[in-house]
């Protein structure tokens, strides 16, 4: 899972006080360092052999940091994770809150979802999303589902969502730009496709969106809310 993911920084670019130069700045900065960090893991995890089964897999780190620390290095990866996932899980609620607000501006939504507080929190849109995720959670243990199906999932969003930026790129770019995207494009058409049935979720939560803005969405981009 990408930790800083042009899907969800986007909301917040207007909280930059030079968008037009922090913004970009940002992407690039974290996808390297995501790569590098990813790059060094997963080859030190290939080299010392800490994979294999089940339980290797998903422990991986773990052993890797016992390995070089000591015994107690787990306690080093846990509060690293830790702080990782809720770092990540908070640009995601900040993220989504900001789009709920984007969309209640233009009359998309309810327009009570534009409000904030004294902190510029858009509380609505934050509350909205927390309860949101606990039903899916809520959801997803009653069904049983497997960690690895959720986060494939998840996967499947994400890579539908950079598909969907490669193509509009080139549609919008030119010169080598254009080119990049093309290849940004196919990339992620080609994992998306190797997700298997795991990428249904993302092709009918698509279908969905799609009724919304054919069937409910207005021609003139507004909904009338009495």
């Amino acid at each position: 899972m990408v930790l800083l993911g042009i899907e969800a920084i986007t909301h917040i670019a207007d909280d930059f006080r030079h968008p037009e130069r922090d913004f970009p700045l940002t992407i690039f900065i974290g996808i390297t360092i995501a790569l590098v960090v990813y790059a060094l893991i997963s080859i030190s995890l290939l080299k010392m052999g800490f994979y294999g089964d089940q339980e290797k897999n998903l422990n991986s780190v773990v052993h890797l940091v016992e390995a070089s620390l000591g015994s107690k290095g787990y306690l080093l990866v846990n509060l690293v994770g830790f702080c990782t996932c809720f770092i990540s899980v908070s640009l995601y609620f900040v993220g989504f809150s900001r789009l709920l607000q984007s969309m209640a501006k233009q009359q998309q939504i309810h327009s009570s979802f534009q409000s904030i507080n004294s902190h510029k929190v858009a509380y609505w849109g934050l509350s909205f999303a927390v309860v949101l995720c606990l039903s899916m959670l809520l959801v997803a243990d009653s069904m049983q589902l497997a960690i690895d199906n959720l986060i494939a999932y998840a996967n499947g969003l994400f890579i539908l969502i950079y598909l969907a930026a490669g193509i509009a790129g080139v549609k919008l770019l030119t010169g080598k730009g254009k080119y990049l995207a093309m290849i940004a494009s196919v990339t992620c058409l080609v994992l998306f496709i190797a997700l298997g049935k795991e990428m249904l979720f993302a092709l009918c939560l698509v279908a969905v969106l799609s009724v919304y803005y054919t069937a409910i969405y207005s021609a003139d981009n507004r909904i009338k809310i009495s």
